[in-house]
């Protein structure tokens, strides 16, 4: 047998992180996709299926989709994949940016990026494709559980993104352990400071408002995060991922709210589709945003009881 070593010697595990990372990138990249496909066919069934009056009083049955927890499913389903799409290709843009940026400055501040929002990417991308085909099993209804609509198919397809390529918990303790102690917050702050620009850019409307308080929870939980001890940290890292990822999907959505009202007040653009964009971000405030607060207390409780229960008594 014939070797050929790829690198430096002693240095192969180096060399296995830079395909590990890239593989994680496109494994969070899939749980979009998935989320993708799955809104699409729950939103054609909702327009489809016919089931109750409406609220308002309708003189027979009406589809689905005029009935409110129908639509904030299918709002969520879509307001969380937008927010993974547009996290996906912003980490996108800064890998190409690590290698292509005019000075060597602004190419380590690219690959530092990359580097703090891999396992944010993997894992709250990938969690959100379960969730959002498992919201579209709720939406079919009993024919989402069966293989006829393939709904259930979705649901499967996308429960393989959490654990392969390094499951989420392994995420979560790269994120809390390499990514935020190990450089004691310095990256984490700095994307922080552009969150809160984007927040109070014009034009953020009620998707910046919401993303005010959100920042501040993970702010205030990063550097909790920085002074906690090992066993503290990696109880809080699960909780903290998913509270850095909702965050930072609002941030994207918050900047592209921003973008769609300059572009409305300009007269430039499909004026249906920016108003969705609207739509879609303020969703997202509302229904998703306001769980940073509590995702915050609970990571900060670190190991607080978790550690306290006797083995046998599990």
């Amino acid at each position: 047998a014939v070797g050929w070593l790829i690198g430096e010697e002693n240095r192969g595990l180096n060399a296995m992180f830079v395909m590990m990372n890239n593989a994680r990138l496109s494994v969070g990249l899939q749980g979009v996709a998935i989320g993708e496909r799955a809104y699409q066919q729950a939103r054609d069934f909702a327009k489809e299926r016919v089931q109750s009056r409406d609220l308002a009083g309708s003189a027979g049955p009406v589809t689905i989709v005029h009935h409110p927890d129908v639509r904030r499913m299918l709002l969520t389903m879509r307001a969380i994949t937008e927010a993974g799409r547009a996290l996906t290709y912003y980490a996108g843009g800064k890998l190409d940016m690590a290698k292509r940026a005019p000075d060597a400055d602004a190419q380590a501040a690219a690959q530092a990026r990359v580097d703090l929002l891999t396992p944010v990417v993997k894992a709250w991308c990938s969690d959100g494709g379960v969730d959002i085909a498992s919201l579209g099993v709720q939406v079919h209804g009993g024919m989402g559980y069966v293989e006829e609509t393939g709904a259930a198919q979705h649901l499967r397809d996308a429960r393989i993104c959490p654990i392969y390529e390094g499951t989420n918990g392994i995420q979560a303790a790269d994120l809390a352990f390499r990514k935020v102690m190990r450089d004691k917050g310095t990256a984490a702050r700095t994307l922080f400071a552009e969150m809160r620009g984007a927040a109070a850019a014009e034009g953020a409307g009620p998707a910046g408002a919401g993303l005010v308080p959100a920042v501040a929870a993970l702010e205030e939980a990063t550097e909790w995060m920085v002074g906690a001890s090992a066993e503290d940290a990696a109880a809080a890292a699960t909780p903290y991922l998913k509270l850095f990822g909702i965050v930072t999907g609002g941030w994207t959505l918050a900047r592209q709210a921003a973008e769609a009202n300059a572009r409305l007040a300009a007269g430039n653009g499909d004026a249906g589709f920016l108003k969705a964009k609207l739509a879609t971000a303020q969703v997202y405030a509302d229904a998703l945003l306001p769980q940073a607060s509590g995702l915050a207390q609970t990571a900060m409780a670190g190991a607080r009881g978790l550690m306290d229960v006797p083995e046998d008594a599990l």
